[in-house]
């Protein structure tokens, strides 16, 4: 049985997220991908971090909670099947979601001080994701619709270039050839 590792909330969320990482079997490439994910987004987002150590959020809460969650994407969006692909953005926005509003399990310290976010914040959150999410899925759309308008434009292309080397050869003419400033 592994020793049980004391994890001291009294430290800043990012020194105690470092031992936290420090403590993980090197195998879990899960844990030291969110841990190091989390160490930039705390770097730059304050009430994530205080979130981490207002709730007594841990490593191990947020691997548990987002291995709960892939394994639901995979048996609702692929049968069941493990062998699915699930994007950094996704995993990370759960990880994110759970530190800021997931529920913890019930056999943790006791919390002296839990964050609440008026229901004004919320909804912001949720309108500000909303339009991350739409001018993603708009980007992605704008880009397939260039690339495959670029695709038939160079079939065309190629098309005509085709029909004109072969009237050539053939020694054929067409009326609009003598129009034409190609």
């Amino acid at each position: 049985m592994p020793e049980e590792i004391k994890i001291s909330f009294d430290l800043e969320p990012s020194e105690r997220l470092k031992q936290e990482i420090e403590t993980l079997n090197e195998k879990d490439t899960t844990g030291r991908r969110i841990g190091a994910f989390l160490l930039e987004q705390f770097k730059k987002d304050q009430p994530l971090s205080d979130a981490y150590r207002d709730r007594k959020v841990t490593l191990e809460d947020v691997v548990k909670y987002v291995v709960s969650m892939a394994e639901d994407w995979a048996k609702n969006v692929y049968g069941g099947s493990h062998d699915c692909f699930i994007d950094d953005e996704v995993v990370f926005g759960w990880v994110i979601h759970f530190i800021q509003d997931g529920d913890l399990p019930e056999n943790r310290p006791t919390m002296e001080k839990i964050v609440i976010l008026t229901e004004e914040e919320k909804e912001d959150a949720k309108a500000a994701a909303l339009k991350r999410f739409e001018e993603e899925q708009y980007n992605e759309l704008v880009t397939a619709e260039k690339a495959k308008k670029e695709a038939e434009e160079k079939r065309l292309k190629r098309l005509k270039d085709k029909e004109k080397k072969e009237r050539e050869e053939s020694g054929q003419m067409l009326l609009f050839d003598f129009d034409s400033e190609d």
